[in-house]
């Protein structure tokens, strides 16, 4: 992959408000009810309806199930094929040099997620807006109800060079010591809590360290780099910018707010465990632990 630009992955809203309506800046509303389940996977619900009452001026709306995940696969959420994305791209208007700027309610990891797809199939330039829809109303920044659409573009599935994913055989080499493996799940879910959701199995896979996503914010607002990188460290993960590490959760959604925190804070050697528990933990001679 091309290399990044740390400082845009993650814009304020003040950077956006003084960009609205510039050329080439694509503002992406992903917003997607969910809703944890005891056992298995997130139910969730698309929140168009929500974006159409009011969204950031000159944005569009994408669903996490219908647009950002493939639509025949074997688990939900996995990362779309890249005819998927190419055809998503196209219908909606993006160019190759535009700037897409996402965001969302409620939900940081639905915001992540959508951000790491795009990261992960090669698109350049894709930041998350700090702190979402609900900082930029606290700061009383401009919303309307306008849909607007933007001209159909040509992507083909050769425009994308798919990279950071993990699969399970990549995470049986980590137990063997080949990366450091993140479990970015909640500090109850990683020590596999019995009143806590879980995957099919409760626990984590063997040698993880536990750094959640949840922990990666302070009051809906991304921490900065150096906190994060102070929070890895404590808990284990080497300081070596280019240690190859693997993030993994239930279903890869808060792995990849993990992700990008991780990203941020320097580590460039990164992949994200696509369906995670889901699969690791439905193959009962996996290891987990408690």
């Amino acid at each position: 992959m091309n290399e990044i630009d740390h400082d845009a992955l993650v814009v304020s809203p003040q950077w956006l408000a003084a960009r609205l309506g510039k050329p080439g800046v694509r503002i992406v509303d992903c917003s997607t009810w969910m809703q944890p389940n005891p056992v298995g996977a997130s139910t969730m619900t698309s929140a168009r309806s929500h974006w159409a009452q009011a969204h950031l001026p000159g944005s569009v709306h994408w669903d996490l199930v219908e647009d950002f995940s493939a639509q025949e696969a074997c688990y939900p959420f996995t990362r779309p094929a890249a005819s998927e994305l190419a055809a998503l791209l196209s219908r909606s208007g993006i160019a190759p040099d535009d700037h897409l700027v996402l965001y969302g309610a409620r939900h940081p990891n639905i915001v992540t997620r959508a951000w790491w797809v795009l990261h992960s199939m090669g698109v350049e330039r894709v930041s998350v807006l700090d702190g979402g829809l609900e900082y930029w109303q606290q700061l009383g920044l401009p919303l309307d109800a306008v849909e607007v659409s933007w001209p159909a573009t040509n992507w083909g599935p050769e425009d994308f060079t798919p990279a950071c994913l993990a699969d399970a055989a990549a995470v049986q080499r980590a137990l063997n010591g080949e990366a450091v493996l993140v479990n970015a799940l909640s500090a109850a879910q990683f020590v596999g809590d019995p009143n806590s959701p879980h995957y099919g199995r409760p626990g984590r896979i063997p040698g993880s360290l536990s750094l959640p996503a949840g922990a990666m914010h302070e009051e809906g607002r991304f921490l900065a780099p150096a906190a994060v990188r102070e929070a890895a460290i404590a808990a284990g993960v080497p300081e070596d910018p280019n240690t190859p590490i693997i993030t993994y959760c239930g279903g890869g959604l808060a792995a990849s707010n993990t992700y990008l925190c991780l990203l941020r804070a320097g580590w460039v050697n990164l992949s994200l465990y696509d369906n995670s528990l889901l699969e690791w933990s439905a193959n009962p001679d996996l290891p987990m632990t408690c």
